[in-house]
């Protein structure tokens, strides 16, 4: 019985922490080393058992998703602590995440892709806001989860 291709890989690190994920839960996996041609990247194919395809894909969002959540609160300790308002230096804060639409199509079925995060002063209320990609903030299940339920 022939592999399925579960997922592709930028980096062996990603490759190796995604192998792991599907061990720990008995799942089997091959990689192979792709190296396509002159014009095309490089990666890492992941392939599993046809059969183990939905389990598979079940434990490595579910990795990507704890993750991301890690960073997320990561990201927020580290905003909060280091926080210092530049109009009356306090150091009290509160912090958010905004959504907006873009221009053109994304206007038109409001699909709010561009995420920021505000850093708002908890005594005079001056805010910053601040670039989420930038900051390396991924939000790719928020936006697919906005568009099917928009």
């Amino acid at each position: 019985m022939g592999m399925t291709e579960l997922a592709r890989y930028d980096t062996q690190p990603a490759t190796e922490h995604a192998i792991e994920a599907l061990q720990a839960n008995g799942i089997t996996a091959s990689v192979e080393h792709v190296q396509p041609g002159m014009f095309d990247d490089e990666y890492y194919s992941v392939a599993i058992d046809p059969a183990l395809f939905a389990k598979a894909r079940q434990v490595l969002f579910q990795e990507e998703e704890e993750d991301e959540e890690e960073e997320r609160v990561d990201l927020e300790a580290k905003m909060l602590a280091s926080f210092r308002c530049v109009k009356c230096a306090n150091q009290k804060a509160r912090f958010r995440r905004i959504s907006a639409s873009g221009t053109g199509l994304s206007k038109i079925l409001d699909i709010q892709h561009n995420t920021y995060v505000a850093l708002s002063c908890g005594r005079c209320g001056y805010t910053e806001f601040f670039d989420a990609s930038v900051l390396g903030e991924s939000h790719a299940l928020g936006t697919i989860l906005d568009i099917l339920f928009e």
